[in-house]
């Protein structure tokens, strides 16, 4: 018996070292993400890009952890992390590239787990959203119409799938942002 408890508290010794490395380096790519998104809204994509660059070092640290400790991918701080990651690629690569997409190798690490690229999806609207407020204030009609129709599209696209649970409760604000920017339009072509 001594034999099988001493087997466990090493093991889970090793996890949670393995743990405590994988939180750290999450944190870290959820706030540069943060800080990519911030810098995106104010036009600054060289400051962003650099932050992104950081994060994909930091992301194949964090993966790198992932064979040796495979449940490390089912804890909260590494979803969040990734998602949060996954709306600040979209953002740059929609600012950047005028795409809704991931460059190849940054889709075949975060796609993983479907939910992660969805719920970043969602959340890439928010963004969308936030951008066109902005854009409102300066009557950049053109603008909020493009990121109008992006998040339609992205709406239409979700639509398609049976989501529950956080899942939907993303699809629901993506769904609100569709219709922010809807008021926005219509509120535009009152005023003219």
């Amino acid at each position: 018996m001594q034999k099988l408890l001493n087997s466990i508290i090493l093991k889970n010794q090793k996890y949670e070292k393995h743990r405590e490395s994988a939180f750290i380096l999450a944190r870290s790519i959820q706030k540069n993400s943060k800080m990519t998104i911030s810098r995106l809204h104010y036009e600054d994509n060289q400051q962003a890009e650099k932050l992104l660059k950081e994060n994909k070092k930091m992301l194949n640290q964090l993966l790198a952890l992932l064979p040796k400790t495979p449940k490390l991918k089912f804890e909260g701080f590494m979803r969040e992390a990734f998602e949060e990651l996954t709306e600040a690629l979209l953002f740059f690569n929609f600012q950047t590239k005028n795409s809704v997409s991931l460059d190849p190798t940054d889709l075949k690490q975060l796609s993983h787990d479907s939910d992660i690229l969805i719920g970043g999806l969602c959340d890439f609207t928010g963004e969308l959203t936030r951008k066109a407020i902005r854009r409102a204030k300066k009557n950049n009609n053109q603008e909020i119409k493009k990121y109008s129709l992006t998040i339609n599209q992205i709406v239409e696209q979700l639509l398609k799938l049976n989501l529950s649970g956080y899942l939907r409760t993303k699809f629901d604000q993506a769904k609100r942002n569709a219709q922010k920017l809807e008021l926005i339009l219509y509120e535009q072509r009152i005023r003219s």
